[in-house]
């Protein structure tokens, strides 16, 4: 073995100094080629290198960057999800996903050529000939996460669990169905396992499944339990004659719930849907009840007419009778037929004198409800029904308001042109607060007065059930009714002071109440709150009177209806 390497040896040695100059040559060559590659600038891609199949060699870091930005920035993308509910597509760009090209990754691979790599001659060239740099991506976080949401909510199919319902006359299964979710981790990994292209990426989103928690073997019991009960014999027995009650009706009956604690589902029989059907049923032995019709005079009965009673189905007791029935199976089941009252009607007559108007009050309360009426002559005379209820007088308190402020104006306290609210002034508030019911200017002015002192002042002129202060406000038509014909008769304002407020009342907007239904002028003011309705009038007809109509649940119409006939009254007396 040895003498074979000293050959070896000998022979080189001869060659090398037979071609001398060859070796020489070549190992300068070699030399030059490798100082060359240690030379070659750190800061530039390799000769012949290609980013995504395109060469790109010798290029700067920076030209590297702005091509990958260029090019790979903003591309099409369409995400598939596909589920087991249900599928979808979304056609988008990169830029809105926040998926985009890693340009610092993708410069560090594509001009990495270590200090090892450059001892070996020629390998500058043949490291760059083989580098195809593909896109590597990466995700802006604030961007991903706003539209990984939208999708991940549009991706979202809750389960159905198994059921039962009535279909075509008849119980029958409705089967579960699988729900499907996506998980926002398994998006972002596919989105940065997709290479950039720039023509557009596909990138596919497979949805979990998501199990419903009964399924159809969980209900095959119940439904055949339900199917039981659609096949009983039942008979409905009116006044004798029995109608036999159809298995789609009684499907029909059938109600199925989940527990409220277990979730278990549940057959129950509906009595709503059997009052339905008992409904069709009882003209077979209905008999309709007369007419009962009572005349009175101010109230009290002055002669009846009895009507004949009808009779009919009484649908609770027949409706629970017949579930009875049919949970307990074939048989028949009675109905309840029981006498119907004669439908009374009143024809009503009011003598001219106040015991007239008194049954009057007293019937429209009765007639429309949650009602409170006052009527006040200028004499001081006063009828009313439910006057003295309390109700939150609504806007009806910037009558008091303006009263409270007037006195001010009119003793120098409060001059007209003084700054309000809002770049008014308080002649301007003032009529706003009447004529547009403003809120603003009414809080702002009762601010400046004080609340307390309107309170202490309707208090001083009467007014004992009524109360202005924020938070705790009420009155009553009886007091309302009291202020206006104080300030009609101008007992609490002087002269100019009380017209400027008939003036503002009687152009106040909102007509559609009192002045609607008496139609004559009206100086009113209105309030509406929650549900309340209120009206407080002076109405100038045949006869000065204040009329105060305060109200709950009602309307405008109502209240309007209810005016002209109290005003009919009075033009008698």
């Amino acid at each position: 073995m040895h003498m074979k390497v000293n050959t070896w040896i000998r022979r080189g040695l001869v060659f090398v100094l037979r071609h001398k100059r060859i070796v020489l040559i070549t190992g300068g060559v070699l030399l030059i080629v490798v100082v060359a590659q240690f030379a070659y600038p750190h800061g530039r891609m390799l000769p012949f290198v290609r980013l995504d199949g395109s060469r790109v060699g010798s290029r700067t870091q920076t030209q590297i960057v702005q091509l990958a930005i260029d090019r790979y920035s903003n591309v099409p993308l369409k995400l598939e999800i596909a589920g087991p509910a249900k599928n979808s597509t979304d056609k988008t760009t990169t830029t809105e996903v926040g998926l985009g090209p890693d340009t610092q990754q993708i410069v560090q691979n594509m001009k990495a050529y270590p200090w090892w790599q450059r001892l070996v001659p020629f390998s500058l060239i043949v490291k760059g000939l083989t580098t195809n740099q593909m896109i590597i991506t990466q995700l802006d976080d604030e961007r991903f996460d706003s539209y990984a949401s939208a999708q991940l909510k549009n991706c979202v199919v809750q389960p159905s669990n198994a059921t039962v319902a009535v279909k075509n006359g008849s119980v029958a299964l409705v089967s579960a169905k699988l729900g499907q979710k996506c998980d926002k981790a398994a998006l972002r990994k596919s989105l940065l396992q997709t290479t950039l292209k720039q023509k557009g990426i596909d990138v596919r989103l497979s949805a979990a499944v998501v199990r419903p928690t009964r399924s159809d073997k969980d209900v095959s019991g119940l439904l055949k339990d339900a199917v039981v009960l659609t096949e009983h014999k039942i008979t409905l027995d009116l006044d004798g004659t029995e109608y036999p009650i159809s298995k789609a009706t009684i499907a029909s009956w059938l109600v199925f719930a989940d527990g409220v604690k277990d979730k278990k589902l549940t057959v129950d029989v509906d009595t709503t849907p059997i009052r339905d059907y008992l409904a069709t049923m009882q003209p077979k032995i209905y008999i309709a009840p007369g007419i009962t019709t009572i005349q009175t005079m101010d109230g009290v009965e002055t002669s009846r007419a009895e009507g004949a009673e009808g009779r009919g189905l009484n649908f609770t007791t027949t409706a629970d009778a017949l579930k009875r029935q049919l949970l307990d199976g074939d048989g028949t089941a009675r109905g309840d037929i029981i006498s119907l009252p004669p439908r009374v009607v009143y024809q009503r007559s009011y003598s001219a004198t106040r015991a007239g108007l008194q049954a009057l009050l007293n019937d429209i309360v009765a007639d429309k409800g949650d009602y409170g009426i006052s009527v006040r002559m200028l004499d001081g005379t006063a009828t009313s029904s439910n006057g003295g209820k309390r109700y939150h007088p609504a806007s009806t308190y910037k009558m008091y308001v303006a009263y409270s402020l007037l006195k001010r104006t009119a003793s120098g306290e409060i001059k007209w042109d003084d700054a309000a609210t809002g770049g008014k002034n308080i002649s301007q508030c003032f009529d706003l607060m009447i004529i547009n019911s403003d809120n603003t200017c009414a809080e702002w002015l009762g601010d400046k007065i004080g609340w307390s002192n309107i309170n202490n002042e309707v208090h001083a002129i009467g007014l004992s059930n009524t109360s202005t202060i924020r938070g705790g406000m009420y009155s009553t038509a009886d007091d309302e009714t009291l202020f206006l014909m104080k300030l009609q008769n101008g007992s609490i304002l002087n002269t100019a002071e009380r017209d400027r407020l008939l003036d503002v009342m009687k152009r106040q907007v909102y007509r559609s109440g009192i002045p609607a239904g008496v139609g004559v002028t009206v100086a009113d003011k209105v309030g509406f709150l929650d549900g309340d309705l209120h009206d407080a009038a002076i109405v100038y007809g045949k006869q000065t009177y204040m009329l105060t109509i305060m109200s709950s649940g009602s309307s405008w119409a109502q209240i309007a209806d209810a005016a002209r006939q109290i005003n009919a009254q009075l033009a008698r007396m």
